[in-house]
């Protein structure tokens, strides 16, 4: 969803009346780029329509929290590792190559920017990241992840290297809190932005 802050009360409530009005298909779809996982979109959906913007993010956030560690699970496999540009290439070109439907709020803007800080790292720190990667998810059993928006590849690889020092059970804890934030934040710019 393109546009600024600067839009009225009125125009949110005009992006949750086109939300409640999209197909199952399209509000799927659209959950589940914010968050890959199919459970958590389908319990969003099917508590349409919301009769307004705290309804919809008291839903989020209630769904969120009734997920098992499995779900959120799913939901880390659903990203691009950081650094990744051939799978974080493949995601965007699958989306862009599929119509966009009538009545959706949103390109794939967001999903090009969130690791825009990787785009000029020099290769020798992106090899440390990919090679980080490996380490993370062959430690912890899931991908490294981390809001990249406004990081460098040097900031993202500083807590790839920090997080590879905690424990398991630690660092599990944070990353379903930050999947938890990640996920209230898109839903968040997905409607009011």
């Amino acid at each position: 969803m393109s546009g600024s802050n600067s839009g009225s009360y009125s125009n949110y409530e005009l992006k949750l009346n086109i939300f409640n009005n999209l197909s199952k298909e399209q509000v799927i779809s659209e959950l589940y780029r914010c968050c890959a996982c199919s459970e958590w979109a389908n319990r969003i959906c099917s508590r349409r329509p919301y009769s307004n913007m705290n309804e919809f993010r008291d839903s989020c956030d209630d769904e969120w929290w009734k997920l098992t560690s499995n779900h959120w699970k799913e939901s880390f496999h659903g990203h691009p590792r950081i650094g990744d540009k051939k799978t974080l290439a493949e995601k965007l070109s699958n989306l862009k190559q599929t119509d966009e439907p009538k009545g959706s709020v949103d390109d794939i803007g967001w999903e090009e920017e969130e690791q825009k800080g990787a785009s000029n790292a020099s290769i020798e720190i992106l090899n440390q990241i990919h090679s980080g990667n490996i380490e993370y998810e062959a430690k912890y059993g899931f991908i490294f992840l981390i809001c990249a928006t406004n990081k460098t590849a040097m900031e993202m690889l500083i807590q790839l290297q920090n997080r590879l020092k905690c424990t398991s059970m630690h660092d599990e804890v944070c990353v379903f809190v930050y999947m938890y934030v990640y996920m209230y934040v898109y839903m968040y710019v997905y409607i009011y932005i």
